[in-house]
């Protein structure tokens, strides 16, 4: 007998390591495949990203965070992030700026995964599911590039994650209540994040099923105030409103208005996430697959995720089920506040978390389903043999998925770091060899050129300077240029004229801006960086990161 459950014990202890051994194996392959091309390139794949550097920069060196050296500004919806930045200036000079928040994003990448692992776990969800809802996000391709893009995202995952994990916990943490603990992460996702705001009524609804106590909720909702406060007076001071200038700079570049709230530009945004996890798996090398295919695998996908939800409910894992709800509210936040998926659906970031899960989850529990409907018609069902096979194959197809999406997006994260290296750094550096220390240079991209040139920069895109915002939505920026006295403007490369492989004469941000030659100036071109359609193409299908090119422009004034 106790040979047989020293036998027992041994088979369930294998059975619970396999599972952490592919998940610890997905972490690892997760971040070497995304890792190597930062390190090789020592870079970011998104400009914005370096816009974050300048105002980080700027807060070490003055104590003030803004991209206007000295003065509180704009340039980033966090703010805490830019303080973060600021640490590896003030004390870790010598380490590169992509190197340090590729150690910070690979921690907390982990962080999410054992948040996760302990959601599972408490839900005693069979280790197999475990192993799914760990491993694959780890090697979900998209989810893990936000490893390399240097922002803050997986702060707010990580963060939000963590915060629910305290909040189902009983045992006092370092001898303080877990719900203050939990309070305090929620706070840290509302500073990383402004929209992290709407998960509050959900772990305050959490909190009082959990403690039957009305005390908790004060508890849990306390740090939460002092971060909501603390993010309005970041912005008052940075932007003299509630919200970042970010948010109307983007507002205007995706919609044309600051007015969001419309049927039309929700449906989109719907679309855009539904066909961004569609074109994961099978569209970003050639972006030729149809429209009508994907509608199709955008409805399969959102099937297994139905299928995937009922076998949680079935198996009552509350907690797992409650990090889902919390990406769903992060998803219905964005109906009003921003309707766009953001880079490579970096707004998503939680949403991302259990794209891989929900489809292996929902071919279990459809496997499932075929097997009983077959056993209610009279058939002889399958066999637990059979339903063992269906099972491993559903997972290896679904982690086959996974690799295949990670090396698809480590080739898109190099060419990514490559495209923005090779233009906006570029461009950058140029300005910083050429053009006197008090130039005064308007761009609509501001992140690269901004750090790399240690010039005074003049936001074109609605992203710093409250006072622009009024110009750039009346169409008025020539204006605003001759008013500062700016004779150097930085645009994005124009798309060829149709037909002929030439530059139109006036053409892209030249209309979108109005600063097309003739309203009391001309332009003439100095120098251009662009990188091959085989480095930017691909890239910016996934991520949209950055138009192909820079121009640089001397301005005369009539």
């Amino acid at each position: 007998m106790e040979t047989t459950l020293d036998a027992a014990t041994r088979q369930r202890g294998r059975t619970h390591i396999f599972p952490a051994l592919v998940a610890i194996g997905g972490f690892v392959a997760g971040v070497i495949a995304i890792g190597w091309p930062v390190l090789k390139n020592h870079g970011f794949p998104l400009d914005d990203s370096w816009i974050h550097q300048v105002v980080g920069r700027n807060a070490a060196e003055y104590g003030i965070p803004g991209f206007i050296p000295g003065i509180a500004s704009s340039g980033s919806s966090s703010a805490i992030w830019p303080w973060i930045i600021a640490v590896n200036y003030r004390f870790l000079p010598g380490v590169e700026p992509s190197t340090f928040l590729l150690a910070l994003n690979v921690a907390l990448f982990a962080v999410v995964l054992v948040a996760l692992w302990f959601a599972a776990q408490r839900d005693e969800l069979p280790p197999l599911e475990r192993m799914a809802l760990v491993a694959l996000p780890a090697l979900y391709g998209n989810f893990a590039w936000l490893v390399s893009t240097g922002m803050e995202h997986l702060l707010l995952v990580a963060t939000t994650f963590l915060s629910a994990h305290f909040l189902f916990t009983r045992r006092p943490v370092a001898g303080l209540p877990p719900i203050l603990v939990a309070g305090v992460l929620l706070g840290g996702a509302i500073v990383t994040r402004p929209e992290a705001v709407v998960f509050v009524p959900l772990f305050l609804a959490g909190a009082y099923l959990t403690t039957r106590r009305w005390r908790s909720l004060f508890v849990l909702a306390l740090p939460c105030v002092a971060a909501i406060s603390f993010v309005v007076a970041n912005n008052w001071l940075t932007s003299h409103s509630l919200l970042p200038v970010t948010v109307s700079g983007r507002k205007w570049l995706n919609f044309g208005t600051t007015d969001t709230f419309r049927l039309g530009i929700i449906l989109h945004f719907i679309k855009a996430c539904l066909f961004q996890v569609a074109s994961t798996f099978v569209d970003f090398g050639k972006g030729e697959l149809s429209t009508v295919a994907r509608i199709v695998i955008s409805v399969a996908i959102g099937a297994l995720a139905v299928f995937a939800t009922i076998r949680l409910v079935r198996r009552r894992a509350w907690r797992t089920l409650f990090l889902i709800a919390l990406s769903l509210a992060n998803f219905g936040a964005y109906f009003f506040l921003f309707p766009t998926i953001g880079h490579g659906m970096r707004y998503q970031a939680m949403l991302l978390v259990f794209v891989l899960p929900m489809i292996a989850l929902g071919l279990l529990e459809l496997g499932r389903a075929l097997a009983r409907r077959g056993g209610k018609r009279g058939a002889a069902g399958w066999s637990q043999q059979a339903r063992r096979r269906y099972d491993s194959l559903a997972l290896c197809f679904t982690f086959a998925l996974a690799l295949a999406s990670l090396v698809e997006w480590s080739n898109i994260a190099d060419d990514g770091i490559q495209h923005i290296n090779g233009t906006h750094v570029r461009m950058g550096e140029w300005l910083a060899d050429h053009l006197p220390a008090d130039a005064k240079v308007a761009s609509f991209d501001i992140g690269g050129i901004g750090f790399y040139s240690h010039r005074r920069i003049y936001d074109l895109g609605g992203l710093v300077d409250s006072e622009f915002t009024p110009y750039l939505f009346a169409g008025k920026t020539a204006e605003y240029l001759r008013k500062e006295g700016i004779e150097w403007l930085v645009l994005p490369y124009p798309p060829a004229r149709p037909g002929t492989g030439e530059a139109a004469s006036c053409a892209g941000f030249e209309i979108l801006l109005n600063l097309c030659d003739g309203n009391g100036f001309t332009k003439r071109e100095v120098v251009a960086y662009y990188t091959p359609d085989g480095i930017w193409e691909k890239a910016y299908q996934a991520t949209g990161h950055a138009w192909q090119g820079q121009i640089l422009y001397e301005i005369d004034w009539h």
